[in-house]
């Protein structure tokens, strides 16, 4: 996967090592080399704006990338299980759905399951059925 900035005269990838790289156009130096050390980096887009980008790697995770300071602003696992194979930026503002937010949303919410839907989760866990341990006294 391939994002081309000509104006800022950059070009970046995705490799299958798990590094997202950025090259500058006239030199060939590298600009960039960031790395979560998860591999492959399967899914890779530009915001609408132009200043961020987005990978998806086969572990599952969500990288948000500065292109202007070439720094990772988050990251996070968007899926259970299996790899990110595509990737796509929302042109509107993130709707808040009961404290779900789109992945990249850049909110100071809290993003995740809703809290109705954390509450039956955590009833549901084992460790809410097993028996309680008292603690020892101090």
């Amino acid at each position: 996967h391939l994002v081309v900035d000509d104006a800022a005269g950059w070009l970046a990838y995705g490799a299958l090592d798990g590094a997202v790289r950025a090259i500058d156009l006239l030199t060939g130096e590298t600009i960039a080399d960031l790395s979560t050390e998860r591999r492959p980096i399967l899914a890779l887009v530009r915001a609408p704006g132009g200043r961020f980008l987005a990978t998806g790697d086969g572990e599952g995770y969500i990288t948000v990338i500065d292109s202007e300071r070439w720094t990772i602003e988050r990251d996070f696992r968007a899926a259970l299980r299996g790899p990110i194979w595509a990737l796509a930026w929302a042109r509107t503002p993130p709707v808040d759905r009961g404290g779900s937010l789109p992945a990249g949303s850049r909110t100071k919410r809290r993003c995740g399951r809703s809290s109705e839907t954390a509450k039956r989760a955590q009833r549901s866990s084992p460790a809410a059925r097993a028996p309680s341990i008292p603690t020892p006294p101090r």
